[in-house]
């Protein structure tokens, strides 16, 4: 069975299955007999694109932050159904990840993003 992108759903369960092995015999995970027990299944969620395969990455952290550990069923990623919405979430999402990133104190080089962003905005004023 093919996914929305044409990649083999087989493929994405081979890669968990790779992780539950990595976490139960390599790493001795202390929750190893739950995560082996677990059943792998991959979830139809509401805010799956068809079209976008440039933003997987505000996705996945939008998921990451969102997700509460809740019932899959009942989870609510927050992106818009409509394509045209959900590529306008997606651009604002973009530029509050970036602007965190680059202004986290663990960035090192948080004082230069910020000096140049300064001086950037100071010269498109004058």
């Amino acid at each position: 069975m093919l996914d929305i992108t044409g990649v083999m759903i087989a493929d994405y369960i081979s890669v968990i299955r790779l992780q539950k092995i990595y976490l139960i015999d390599v790493l001795g995970h202390p929750k190893a007999a739950e995560i082996k027990a677990s059943q792998i299944e991959k979830l139809r969620i509401s805010c799956a694109t068809t079209k976008n395969f440039v933003d997987c990455g505000i996705f996945v952290m939008r998921h990451m932050k969102m997700f509460m550990g809740n019932h899959t069923r009942a989870w609510d990623c927050g992106f818009p159904k409509d394509e045209r919405a959900k590529k306008t979430k997606c651009s604002l999402l973009r530029k509050k990840y970036a602007y965190k990133m680059l202004t986290c104190d663990i960035n090192r080089h948080k004082d230069r993003v910020l000096k140049e962003a300064n001086d950037l905005d100071n010269e498109t004023h004058k």
